[in-house]
């Protein structure tokens, strides 16, 4: 087990690339400290990788931008530490690591994924609609949406938003 001050230090030295897993205790640690994310599994997404998507508008605080993180690897096994984020633009921020296990069609997935989903991710993100209340119809897999079913997407959205 690490200190929370040497967590703190490595968490903002690679900010942008991993995530220290320590022991704390909840009594004595900020809550701002915390960077929440809501893991969606690829079976759920239809993509070929496991996705993270911060749900709790925790980026602002952090200093990100709108993100989602996703997995290196098309394992079915959550792995967290081997994240990397890509904003809501489909553009990847960091220089990925070498051992990075995915094609080049996972990432055109990926994009289309974000791209298709954008507005929902959005509002989501920005505390404006639940992950929950709007999961089932976000579209899935990653070929590029028609109008129509971006369309279909928005009102929905519109609809469920948080008034």
């Amino acid at each position: 087990m690490i200190s929370i001050e040497e967590a703190i230090e490595r968490i903002e030295k690679s900010r942008e690339y991993c995530v220290v897993p320590i022991e704390y205790d909840s009594n004595s640690i900020d809550e701002d400290l915390l960077f929440e994310m809501a893991n969606v599994w690829k079976s759920d997404t239809g993509l070929p990788m496991n996705i993270w998507l911060d749900d709790s508008d925790r980026y602002k605080r952090g200093g990100h931008w709108m993100r989602i993180k996703f997995q290196l690897d098309r394992s079915e096994k959550n792995n967290y530490s081997n994240t990397a984020p890509m904003d809501l633009n489909g553009v990847v921020r960091i220089k990925l690591p070498e051992h990075v296990k995915l094609s080049g069609s996972d990432f055109d997935a990926l994009r289309n994924w974000i791209k298709n989903n954008k507005y929902a991710l959005e509002l989501i993100m920005s505390k404006k609609l639940s992950l929950m209340q709007i999961f089932p119809y976000l579209i899935k897999g990653g070929r590029s949406a028609s109008e129509e079913e971006l369309n279909e997407l928005k009102k929905i959205c519109d609809s469920k938003k948080i008034k």
